[in-house]
């Protein structure tokens, strides 16, 4: 906790371990961004672009779902790219594809399921 003046802020970061996967092939691209399609939004990277705030809301989103998207904000499709890479590696998911401003990213489930 960090207090300064009346205002306290509590900073948290995440670490995940960098989990090697196999590469998808051309045809699972293919699929997963035909899965997508239907998919709404589920995480908006605003004007301070690639924070902790949104790298932490974007590991939460692959922890509930294994494909979402991501709706990037930098205006250059340079600057897009950078982000949906940085978005990819820093919560160990894969990067399906970019379409305009927005980005597809998976993550395979961990395989931690409760046993009932």
């Amino acid at each position: 906790m960090i207090a300064l003046e009346g205002v306290s802020l509590h900073i948290q970061f995440f670490w995940r371990p960098t989990v090697t996967t196999v590469p998808l092939t051309a045809s699972e691209r293919r699929a997963l961004a035909s899965r997508a399609n239907g998919l709404a939004c589920a995480v908006r990277i605003g004007r301070a672009g690639v924070s902790p705030g949104a790298l932490a809301e974007v590991a939460r989103a692959l922890d509930r779902a294994p494909l979402i998207k991501v709706r990037l904000s930098a205006g250059d499709r340079t600057a897009r790219a950078t982000e949906a890479d940085e978005l990819a590696r820093a919560c160990a998911a894969q990067l399906v594809g970019t379409v305009g401003r927005y980005a597809i990213l998976f993550r395979e489930a961990s395989g931690l399921t409760s046993s009932t």
